[in-house]
């Protein structure tokens, strides 16, 4: 009888010729998405970042943080999680802008104004 270990070979050179590496950049997009039609910013400080969503007039403010924005939407991050609507007001600094849901991942949410 054989054992196992006299059938295999003494080196694992099969597997080198099987498997072909994947050069992964991760910082790199897949050429099938189009460009951002807006660059996006960072607030510059923790300060800056402070936002507010406004559902309705007689219902308490959600506070939340600006992770970056840009004309056409913004990025928020809200902790704890609370239920937000699809449509709000975001007030950010003096600007308030009426937003719409766009993605929701977690504990951030994607707005497009």
């Amino acid at each position: 009888m054989i054992g196992l270990d006299a059938a295999r070979p003494a080196c694992h050179c099969f597997l080198k010729d099987a498997v072909t590496p994947v050069e992964h950049h991760p910082l790199t997009m897949p050429e099938d998405k189009p460009p951002r039609l807006y660059q996006r910013v960072r607030p510059p400080s923790p300060q800056a970042a402070r936002a507010q969503i406004i559902v309705s007039p007689k219902l308490p403010v959600i506070a939340c943080r600006l992770v970056d924005y840009s004309p056409g939407g913004a990025c928020l991050e809200i902790f704890p999680m609370v239920p937000v609507p699809d449509r709000f007001e975001l007030l950010h600094g003096n600007v308030k802008k009426k937003s719409r849901v766009v993605w929701r991942r977690g504990i951030r949410i994607g707005v497009a104004f």
